[in-house]
């Protein structure tokens, strides 16, 4: 994908369930986009991106990344 897409990075935990994983995943704003449009490529609902990256409104700025998982 043009301008890096979708980017997936690991986060293991530690201590006693180390075997188990999560995965995070990451979406760089391009221009155009909206929560609702990353949201619903996204899977998530608008105010589960709202949360997750500490969002109050919905202003959004080009090149920042916002966790959507």
């Amino acid at each position: 994908m043009r301008g890096g897409g979708n980017r997936v990075q690991y986060e293991y935990n530690t201590g006693e369930k180390s075997k188990q994983h999560r995965q995070i995943r990451w979406y760089r704003v391009r221009k155009g986009d909206t929560l609702y449009d990353i949201a619903h490529r996204s899977g998530v609902s608008v105010s589960q991106l709202k949360r997750l990256n500490g969002l109050r409104n919905s202003n959004l700025s080009i090149g920042k990344k916002l966790r959507v998982k």
